[in-house]
């Protein structure tokens, strides 16, 4: 369950991220001063800049995020290395448990 929503979690952070890549003109186009030369190309008109789309995504949406699946995939890391550690304290504890029965016969 947890890694479904690593899963989950890190396809919604590419989708956000796809978003912003797509807007980042419209963020471009947001600083424009008439007059002033554009910061990609230098022109210093600007008869058609980008407009932000309805479903824009913000820095801090893509940064919220990042964080949401980046600690969704910890989780996962955590619960892989607390099966491992619990996975070899029952083996040692069942080899010991042959060994102690092997010197009593």
């Amino acid at each position: 369950r947890a890694r479904q929503e690593a899963l989950t979690a890190r396809e919604h952070y590419l989708d956000v991220r796809e978003r912003r890549l797509d807007g980042l003109a419209a963020e471009l186009a947001a600083t424009l001063d008439e007059g002033q030369p554009c910061r990609v190309c230098g022109a210093t008109e600007h008869p058609a800049p980008a407009a932000p789309a309805p479903d824009a995504v913000s820095p801090q949406d893509e940064t919220a995020a990042r964080a949401a699946a980046d600690q969704a995939t910890d989780e996962v890391s955590q619960l892989v290395a607390r099966r491992a550690a619990t996975e070899a304290a029952l083996q040692a504890q069942a080899e010991a448990t042959c060994s102690s029965r092997a010197a009593r016969t």
